[in-house]
């Protein structure tokens, strides 16, 4: 089989971080033989990724969907509403920031 290009590696190893994240799974999800034979049984010339690729991508990752929120700021919002919420686990906080905001057609943005 021919190898996989490197744009289609990055785009695996993206998808896989948005997966952990958006269903909470942690990275150690990754290192599960389960997962690695998933993987396989779908591209078989494929070396899964491993925990330390994935969350080394986070911090570039989360960069760049910054940078994408910065600029769907700058060109639609015109008023907008914050929400915060905190709340506490044991010996941890948490907060939670939420933003919605109407665009020029009047389109929900959040």
């Amino acid at each position: 089989m021919a190898p996989i290009p490197q744009a289609k590696r990055d785009k695996i190893v993206i998808a896989t971080l948005e997966w952990l994240i958006g269903d909470l799974l942690p990275f150690s999800t990754l290192d599960s033989e389960h997962y690695k034979a998933m993987v396989r049984a779908y591209i078989p010339n494929l070396a899964p990724p491993c925990a330390a690729t994935v969350r080394g991508s986070l911090l570039n990752h989360r960069l760049a969907l910054t940078e994408r929120l910065k600029d769907l700021m700058d060109r639609t919002l015109m008023h907008g509403s914050i929400t915060v919420d905190g709340w506490s686990s044991g010996s941890k906080s948490f907060y939670g920031i939420t933003m919605h905001w109407l665009d020029a057609d009047f389109r929900m943005m959040d």
